[in-house]
């Protein structure tokens, strides 16, 4: 039984770990092409 909650635990803090992830990725996204916009704007 803890074994399970533990590896419970663990896929869990996977998920979230690669749902920062992937939304570290978009605001990078988001920045350069506003980097992109603001240098296309000039």
């Amino acid at each position: 039984m803890l074994k399970y909650s533990t590896n419970q635990h663990v896929i869990i803090n996977d998920n979230f770990m690669s749902l920062k992830f992937t939304n570290n990725i978009e605001v990078c996204l988001t920045l350069l092409n506003n980097f992109r916009g603001l240098r296309h704007g000039k």
